[in-house]
């Protein structure tokens, strides 16, 4: 009996989701700056909107799908205050920015780089779409809730996806499928991110003075996030180094 045939296709094959996305991000960064000429009065809010992006996107759980490395991030946290404080271009161009500064950190490669950076784009860019599609929002009620928690599933879910599409051409159906399922956790995980960014709303529209005792449980949340994340790399070490040691044996 053959056993399973796995496919490995050139890293160049992610071009097919990756410009797709890219161009999505652009043509809604064009409507939306005709539709907000003076969105660059907030740019101070994009300052910080970029800030909590670049430092959300740093707290990284990584998990290994055969060859490819999937990163979760609590980006949903600083994108559900994005999208209700600010404009749809300052949102577009800090979650996009945020994502550039991380993965250039990282050092990945020029391709992996490019579709990391448009997925981003092109999910806040989903998101701001359906902030637009559902009804105009109006304080920080439950209502608000609703289209704030949509829309950041939207860019939760659009990212998941995403990546399960890339891992699809690049590996084969099989390979796809496992890395769908073993993302729904982090789906899950963005869920929490974004019931979080709604309780710092809350937070932020009863008093400004929140955001500075929000800003120490941030801190707290990314040394808390990155702890665990080398947890599980030193313990996926370990069962390696025991897997090993049994094969020796």
């Amino acid at each position: 009996m053959t056993g399973r045939r796995q496919v490995r296709r050139s890293a160049e094959y992610a071009w097919l989701l990756t410009t797709p996305m890219a161009v999505l991000a652009l043509i809604c960064l064009a409507v939306f700056w005709i539709l907000e000429p003076q969105w660059y009065d907030s740019w101070a809010g994009g300052l910080a909107l970029f800030a909590a992006a670049t430092a959300a996107h740093f707290a990284v759980l990584n998990v290994v799908i055969r060859r490819q490395n999937i990163m979760v991030t609590v980006a949903e946290i600083p994108l559900v205050l994005g999208l209700f404080f600010l404009p749809a271009v300052p949102i577009i161009l800090a979650m996009t920015a945020a994502a550039v500064v991380t993965h250039l950190r990282n050092r990945v490669g020029t391709t992996k780089l490019l579709f990391n950076v448009a997925k981003v784009a092109a999910a806040t860019s989903l998101a701001l779409l359906v902030v637009r599609a559902l009804p105009e929002i109006h304080g920080a009620g439950p209502g608000t809730w609703a289209i704030l928690f949509t829309a950041a599933l939207t860019y939760a879910l659009m990212s998941h996806l995403a990546v399960s599409g890339v891992i699809t051409l690049l590996q084969g159906r099989h390979a796809g499928q496992e890395a769908f399922q073993a993302g729904l956790p982090a789906v899950g995980t963005g869920i929490i991110n974004i019931v979080v960014g709604l309780v710092f709303l809350v937070a932020l529209a009863a008093t400004p003075w929140a955001a500075v005792l929000l800003g120490v449980l941030t801190l707290a949340m990314v040394l808390i996030f990155r702890s665990y994340a080398g947890f599980l790399r030193q313990h996926r070490t370990l069962a390696d180094v025991y897997e090993l040691t049994l094969a020796v044996r």
